[in-house]
């Protein structure tokens, strides 16, 4: 079983945050809001 490690961000400044929205033509979670984030590699 291969371990990922992900790791997500989120900005505020006083009472905003930053999203982030996807695009509609995305072939993963198509249009939906998201932190932002990312995956490290290891090795």
């Amino acid at each position: 079983m291969e371990t990922r490690i992900v790791l997500t961000g989120i900005l505020k400044d006083n009472d905003l945050l930053l999203a982030v929205k996807r695009s509609e033509n995305d072939d993963f979670f198509p249009g939906a809001w998201k932190f932002l984030g990312g995956h490290f590699e290891s090795g």
